[in-house]
């Protein structure tokens, strides 16, 4: 009898950097992708409130998803 359980893609869930940016935006920094190894910036559209957010990298021909966890500087 065959297995019935589906094959899931597990999605990576990275910490990222919570840190003001210009003009009153706030940015989610990935340190290194786990797809690229490169640094990635994101918009934070919630400032500090900015909570665990998907996100697609910003390689691989449209990127790949994964998690970002917010830290700040004194947690990263």
């Amino acid at each position: 009898m065959g297995s019935t359980a589906a094959t899931l893609d597990v999605v990576p869930r990275l910490p990222a950097l919570l840190t003001p940016g210009r003009r009153g935006t706030w940015l989610l920094v990935v340190a290194r992708c786990p797809f690229c190894h490169k640094r990635h910036t994101h918009r934070a559209e919630h400032g500090p409130a900015t909570g665990e957010t998907s996100r697609l990298s910003h390689c691989l021909d449209g990127g790949q998803p994964y998690r970002l966890v917010p830290t700040t500087r004194e947690a990263a």
